[in-house]
């Protein structure tokens, strides 16, 4: 990752260079002058020392670039860039480059996760993306090719999820940039840039940034900012299926956001009624192979359940009516272990209904407030921000942002974030859009105190 991390800032010195052209020409052939030096310090550095120094020299001639194109611009002539949102997303890129690739080298030697050996596993027999299996077969699929090319490198079930890691992030600036404004945008994907949760999480061989990608392409294509897109209901629809294909728990997520497009975006109703069964059509394959093979089309989901099932209720006396618990060896063993149980029984028939709506109730406001996201104290200021934010975009177009976040709580991770057993990484899709409300209010806020500000101007 290194070589790679290397090679990007160098490409994106260059973009750079060309976003800030200064008049002065000899300026300019200096620029570019040093950053040929810095191609070749690069090289030297990668031969000399090894990776980590390459990609030292080479985040060094980024930042003197930048900095020297920059202050040419904006302190010696008083301009400001044209292109400044490719500035930004260059230097965002550019630091998830480079603090990500020093992660992956860190944690390159550890174990990988057992969801990530299944993946591998899976990986190794087969490249069907519709093949049954009891996780994701897409992401099986699309390692497929790097597993079976270095089948004694467990390390390559990370690349993939890296590069995610570092894509996600300017795509996290342009998207929300897009529909509130380029200074959110910057600033909620600084935050994802430099998060520490984040920059572990990419380097762990997991699905969790290639599921956030996919979702800001399909919010792209479904929600454009300047009308309703002639194929978007055609681009949403596939977009969906691919994520269906990626984790089946993006499904409540899916249907409020293809029903929430359908009813907004004045598509006609054949085209509403094509992007919410694509998904469906396209995904179909994989639990047609799941009846096949086990006798059950949502097996997987069954599966999933069981495992709930197991550990909220396996050291209780007392099971709810209607659940038989299998030894606690056999459970051990495989905690997967015993009959399968339906999703919804699992949320809402094997516990009181009251208990079970408090459950939804509490996950989802304590997925506003930012807890599942690490915010807690000392920076519980934020989340109250981040809360009111959120709930403030229900009264702009962009509500969707909104919607989204509360659709990928609801359900599952709502119960799991109540009980107390929620892993993280299974709302990031969210995350962004969470900060997002909260920076949008906040950077509102300033710039109407500083527009007040400067015309009435200081009061005594």
């Amino acid at each position: 990752m290194y070589e790679l991390c290397a090679v990007l800032m160098l490409v994106l010195a260059g973009f750079t260079l060309r976003w800030l052209p200064s008049p002065d020409r000899g300026l300019r052939l200096m620029l570019w002058g040093l950053w040929a030096a810095g191609i070749v310090a690069t090289v030297a550095a990668r031969i000399a020392w090894g990776g980590f120094a390459g990609s030292v020299a080479a985040a060094t001639a980024f930042a003197v670039l930048v900095g020297l194109a920059l202050t040419d611009m904006v302190v010696s002539r008083r301009a400001w860039p044209a292109r400044a949102m490719g500035v930004a997303l260059c230097v965002l890129t550019a630091v998830s480059a480079f603090t990500r690739a020093v992660r992956f080298d860190q944690v390159r030697g550890e174990p990988l996760q057992p969801d990530v050996v299944y993946y591998r596993q899976h990986a190794a027999e087969t490249a069907n993306p519709f093949a049954a299996g009891n996780k994701t077969p897409l992401w099986s699929a699309l390692h497929a090719p790097l597993v079976r090319l270095y089948p004694d490198e467990p390390a390559v079930m990370r690349i993939l999820s890296c590069c995610a890691g570092i894509g996600v992030v300017p795509l996290i600036a342009a998207v929300i940039g897009r529909f509130l404004g380029g200074v959110v945008g910057v600033v909620v994907a600084g935050f994802c840039a430099l998060d520490t949760w984040m920059i572990d999480l990419c380097c762990q061989g997991l699905r969790e940034e290639t599921n956030l990608i996919l979702w800001l392409l399909l919010f792209a294509v479904a929600f454009r900012p300047d009308g309703p897109s002639p194929r978007g209901w055609l681009g949403a629809g596939l977009l969906g299926g691919v994520l269906a294909l990626l984790r089946n728990t993006n499904w409540p997520a899916l249907i409020v956001i293809l029903g929430y497009a359908a009813l907004t975006r004045r598509w006609r109703a054949w085209q509403s009624v094509l992007a919410l069964l694509l998904p469906v059509a396209i995904a179909s394959p994989f639990y047609v192979n799941q009846w096949r093979r086990y006798g059950d089309a949502f097996y997987l989901e069954h599966r999933d359940a069981r495992y709930y099932v197991n550990g909220e209720f396996g050291g209780s006396r007392n099971l709810p009516a209607g659940v038989t618990m299998p030894p606690p060896e056999e459970r051990a063993r495989n905690p997967y272990a015993g009959d399968p149980v339906s999703p919804f029984d699992y949320l809402f028939r094997l516990r009181p209904l009251q208990a079970a709506l408090y459950g939804q109730w509490y996950g989802i406001t304590r997925t506003i407030l930012g807890y599942p996201f690490g915010w807690a104290p000392p920076t519980e200021w934020l989340g109250l921000i981040c809360a009111a934010g959120l709930a403030g975009l229900l009264l702009v177009p962009a509500r969707w942002m909104a919607l989204f976040v509360i659709a990928s709580v609801a359900g599952m991770q709502a119960h799991l974030i109540a009980i107390g057993t929620l892993e993280q990484r299974m709302i990031l899709q969210a995350y962004p859009f969470w900060l997002a409300g909260g920076i949008n209010l906040l950077c509102a806020v300033v710039a109407r105190g500083v527009g007040a500000w400067k015309r009435d101007g200081p009061r005594a």
